[in-house]
């Protein structure tokens, strides 16, 4: 499975090679990704894993 990371990156790169449409599927894409990062970083470690 593609990190989050890895997953950001196919986004951005996307939000600056793609169309109107696909900038702004990417970009919406991103923004729920960085919300999932900060998300994440309140848990304590292996958190998400318990779910």
């Amino acid at each position: 499975m593609l990190r989050l990371q890895e997953l950001l990156q196919i986004h951005r790169t996307r939000a600056a090679a793609g169309n109107a449409t696909e900038r702004r599927v990417a970009l919406e894409t991103i923004r729920a990704l960085e919300e999932l990062r900060a998300y994440r970083q309140k848990e304590p470690p292996g958190a998400h894993l318990a779910r």
